[in-house]
């Protein structure tokens, strides 16, 4: 398995897979989910939307699996107490089977940048994770179960 790298986050979503980041909004999605070929004409913020309306879809239809979602909560909350430097707080967090959202506030963008760069120890090896920053003080963070995708071809324009 890869490590997990970044790339430069300003203002668009942003994929995090076993094998690195994928900047939805910089044309790189070939490399991703095959899903996404469909979405390539869309603007960065009408696809961002795209994914976070199929992100909600699921979450709203999917049965909850309250071990894993009380232990994902768990992780997201210890991580975050954990790096009060981050200066990131959260505001919701949401669990059911295989996917989690929880949005989260920062103080400053630096703090967001530093944020996005450290989902990857927050969320389950073997997962992948969709990082949508909401203007210069919150993202939205979705991300999947472990060995599960995040539901990518669910999205429409």
């Amino acid at each position: 398995m890869k490590l997990r790298t970044a790339g430069v986050i300003a203002g668009c979503g942003v994929l995090l897979g076993i094998a690195g980041w994928w900047s939805v909004s910089r044309g790189l999605i070939a490399i991703g989910p095959s899903g996404l070929a469909r979405l390539e004409h869309l603007e960065p913020a009408e696809r961002d939307a795209a994914f976070v309306r199929a992100f909600d879809t699921v979450l709203r239809e999917e049965g909850l699996d309250a071990e894993w979602s009380a232990t994902m909560s768990n992780r997201v909350k210890a991580h975050l107490d954990a790096h009060p430097s981050m200066d990131t707080s959260l505001k919701v967090i949401e669990c059911k089977s295989t996917l989690c959202r929880i949005g989260v506030s920062h103080k400053t963008g630096e703090a967001q940048r530093s944020f996005t760069l450290g989902v990857s120890e927050m969320i389950p090896r073997r997962s992948n994770a969709f990082i949508s920053p909401e203007g210069g003080t919150a993202s939205v963070v979705y991300f999947a179960r472990e060995n599960h995708n995040l539901p990518v071809d669910r999205a429409s324009p």
